[in-house]
């Protein structure tokens, strides 16, 4: 992981914004989901 290399405070503010990107993404992919069945349900 790239973050492995920075000193202790930049790791830890790496490691965070990971985790929060993958909150994110997390959520973008519950909101495409939403998205795909909202269509599939006024396209049939």
């Amino acid at each position: 992981m790239i973050v492995v290399g920075f000193a202790v405070p930049k790791k830890d503010h790496g490691y965070e914004l990971i985790e929060k990107l993958e909150a994110g993404v997390q959520d973008m992919l519950q909101i495409f989901k939403i998205g795909r069945e909202m269509w599939l349900l006024l396209n049939r």
